[in-house]
């Protein structure tokens, strides 16, 4: 079974709590195709934390999301991509 987050996985940061995985792979299609998206939950109340992983079909993907979205405006809010 394929894990959620990886070594293949990009950290995305500041992410706005009511984000949905949809918005987020609809936010990074310009760098590439999304094949998945993970928004953690608290461990005990499940509520989403401000932060994601994004995984691309292509690694030239994930270099271009980082390159071009790291710092970019996303629900009025500078994100963080590492």
């Amino acid at each position: 079974m394929e894990s959620a987050i990886d070594e293949a996985s990009i950290y995305i940061g500041q992410v706005d709590y009511s984000t949905t995985p949809q918005e987020l792979s609809e936010f990074f299609s310009s760098a590439g195709k999304v094949s998945l998206v993970t928004i953690p939950g608290h461990p005990w109340t499940g509520l989403p934390q401000g932060y994601a992983y994004l995984k691309f079909e292509a690694l030239e993907a994930q270099l271009k999301a980082i390159e071009t979205l790291d710092g970019a405006e996303f629900r009025g809010r500078n994100i963080k991509v590492d």
